[in-house]
């Protein structure tokens, strides 16, 4: 009896004797004839006669086509000279095709080539790193969306690092610096208009701050409460002139006054190095944690051990100077004194800080730094081994002009179960604050914000802390 197998076999050749290649692939694969040999040796006949047929598709400028008889050659297998040219022509075209795409800002067709390789598995290391740069340039631009220059400005960064020839990218990294500027001068701004309870102003610099960054949640809610206070008469003239007397009487009473130049040069230093030490305190928030915060540039850390002068002690085994991390315009660095791990590399000189990095000293001390505000230059050193200052601080704050606090994950400071941020900052070498809800300081009524220090304690309907010196 003819067997079966034979019978379709026959017939698989008869259709690529016709020309029906595809069917004739189909025909081969479904029924495992690819098990026998002659059914082995017409799979490779077809896969040649498809691989030129490709090759057709391509010249004639016809990729789509192409990949698809190719998809039908990578069914039979073979690894012919046809096949594998086409292969490399197609993978050449996509990569071409993603760069392309992405040099005009189509991120979402570059990814569409890009995927056509990695869902073939056929990427190689250029469209892998194309790949990376193409899912950084898109979570670059959600970020700007979000008003998370910083994150995006670093995004732009990492994607330059792995293709510098591509100009679009530089174009980008630029823009997101100047929109960057310009939200900062937006920024505060708005925190002005609602210091002064000017909800008309308020109303217009958010729609500003809202044209570059649309998700912006800042002026989402500035929004929000500007309508509310508009709709319910609350910018009246008559409220509005109130509001900024009050807000100017303020200003007046917390006015900064210049130190006397008139002192000597020593003197003037030993001031600034004295007000820079009264300037380190204790921040405790109820519900949230302890946090130490810094107002200078560059804080050592070392072992907690008697006589041993560092801003940072640790109750670890490290050593008494054992690294120092400084503040500069161009970011945050580690100096590396002691043996230190920045994301399980030792160190053994400088290197940059990026969000997130994982810093790990000797005797087991684990720390993740963290730069999360987008508007903001503080940097929030958490420790994340047992290890704690002789304190008990969960973490350290390296405030440079602002410090947030406030259910955000990009707050320096997270309180989940509050309804608004609280900003603190620095003006003219005092501390301040402002929110937009009622509360009070040291008992006495505040609306809106003030200054604070040493002993300053700050509570409202769902949230107090203290801020307490170190000596």
């Amino acid at each position: 009896m003819f067997q079966s197998w034979r019978l379709q076999i026959r017939e698989a050749e008869q259709a690529y004797q016709q020309g029906r290649l595809q069917e004739a692939g189909v025909l081969l694969c479904e029924n495992d004839l690819r098990r026998f040999l002659q059914g082995r040796r017409l799979a490779a006949r077809i896969a040649v006669a498809l691989a030129v047929r490709a090759q057709r598709h391509l010249a004639a400028d016809e990729t789509s086509d192409a990949w698809r008889v190719f998809d039908s050659v990578c069914e039979l297998g073979g690894e012919t000279d046809e096949v594998v040219a086409v292969r490399s022509e197609l993978m050449r075209r996509a990569v071409l095709q993603a760069e392309t795409r992405l040099a005009a800002q189509d991120i979402e067709a570059a990814r569409y080539h890009l995927e056509n390789l990695s869902r073939r598995e056929l990427s190689n290391d250029r469209s892998r790193i194309l790949q990376q740069v193409v899912e950084i340039y898109h979570s670059a631009g959600v970020a700007e969306e979000q008003g998370d220059f910083n994150r995006a400005e670093q995004q732009w960064r990492a994607a330059l690092a792995l293709r510098p020839d591509i100009e679009s990218l530089q174009q980008q990294k630029d823009e997101c610096l100047v929109k960057w500027a310009q939200c900062r001068e937006l920024v505060d701004q708005l925190r002005r208009a609602m210091l002064c309870g000017d909800w008309s102003q308020t109303l217009v610099v958010s729609d500003q701050l809202l044209e570059i960054a649309s998700e912006f949640a800042l002026a989402q809610t500035a929004r929000r409460r500007a309508w509310r206070k508009v709709e319910s008469g609350g910018s009246s003239d008559e409220v509005l002139k109130q509001e900024r007397l009050k807000h100017e009487e303020g200003l007046k009473q917390t006015e900064y006054r210049a130190p006397d130049f008139s002192a000597t040069q020593t003197e003037a230093v030993a001031a600034v190095q004295e007000s820079q030490q009264a300037m380190k305190m204790l921040l405790w928030v109820d519900g949230v944690g302890g946090y130490l915060m810094f107002f200078q540039d560059r804080i050592t850390f070392g072992q907690a051990i008697p006589g041993n002068d560092v801003e940072a002690p640790v109750l670890a085994d490290l050593k008494r100077r054992h690294a120092v991390i400084q503040r500069r315009a161009d970011g945050y660095i580690l100096e590396a004194l002691g043996p230190t791990r920045v994301n399980g590399v030792a160190i053994s000189g400088k290197t940059v800080l990026a969000d997130g990095a994982d810093i790990e000293f000797a005797g087991g001390v684990r720390l993740k730094f963290r730069q999360p505000h987008p508007l903001s230059a503080s940097a929030r050193i958490e420790f994340v081994s047992a290890h704690r200052p002789p304190s008990s601080a969960d973490a350290i704050i390296m405030m440079a002009e602002s410090c947030v606090l406030g259910r955000s994950a990009r707050n320096h400071v997270v309180c989940r179960d509050w309804a608004n941020d609280v900003v603190l900052y620095r003006e003219g070498g005092e501390l301040f604050f402002h929110t937009m809800e009622r509360l009070e300081v040291n008992g006495a009524p505040c609306d809106g914000g003030g200054r604070l220090g040493p002993g300053s304690h700050v509570s409202a309907e769902d949230f107090s802390f203290y801020l307490e010196p170190v000596l």
